[in-house]
């Protein structure tokens, strides 16, 4: 917290408008200025040091300091926060992450599913950006995931030369049944994904649509 009057001061216009914005999006108007925002402003005019604490404290008719360090504590995090969800979108590798940080939340929460899938989120973000150092913490994250490992290729281009590196990669490096599906229409896809590494094959939709595929793959395999 002792790198707050430095923070503000070196704020954007745009950055100040955020933060008040996300620090008033659950105040009521007719409840007036807060006083962590009166305080921040106060801060913000205070470069040269014209005011002293027991200034500020009169100004904000606050009567217990304690309350004052308080106070600028919740600025300090508020801040925190805020300057952290209006560039997050602007940093590929804090995207990316954040799509690791949601995927633990619903881990705790018993939800594998949407654990899963906001992992695969980060990997196409990482893959995207080129963002290797994510890749391997994504990876990590899956294999700590899974007792069994499911790749499904929601990608548009079936059987990408990314798709079939990943199978590769935890064939290879990960000591659990890999299951891999996406895309299986023909006994030549499975061929492919079992020649990458796959212990499984998914068919999804296919094997209703095809269910006579169930039995050309299961009398090869």
């Amino acid at each position: 917290m002792k790198d707050l009057n430095q923070i503000i001061n070196c704020l954007t216009k745009d950055e100040i408008r955020f933060y008040k914005l996300f620090v008033n999006r659950t105040n009521s108007t007719s409840k007036g200025i807060r006083k962590d925002v009166e305080l921040f402003d106060l801060l913000r005019k205070n470069k040269s040091d014209k005011y002293s604490t027991k200034d500020i404290l009169i100004k904000l008719k606050i009567s217990n300091s304690n309350n004052y360090y308080q106070l600028k504590n919740r600025i300090y995090n508020d801040l925190n926060n805020s300057l952290t969800w209006q560039h997050i979108s602007k940093d590929n590798q804090s995207q990316s992450f954040s799509y690791i940080l949601l995927s633990r939340i619903f881990k705790n929460k018993g939800e594998l599913n949407i654990s899963f899938n906001y992992l695969l989120k980060a990997e196409k973000t990482a893959i995207e950006k080129e963002l290797f150092e994510m890749l391997s913490i994504v990876y990590s994250e899956i294999i700590e995931l899974s007792h069994e490992l499911i790749l499904i290729d929601i990608s548009e281009k079936k059987f990408s030369k990314n798709f079939l590196e990943l199978i590769s990669f935890f064939s290879t490096n990960c000591f659990v049944p890999l299951s891999v599906g996406g895309g299986i229409k023909q006994v030549g896809d499975a061929d492919l994904f079992f020649k990458y590494g796959a212990d499984k094959i998914i068919l999804g939709s296919n094997a209703i649509k095809e269910p006579k595929l169930i039995n050309e793959i299961s009398h090869k395999y």
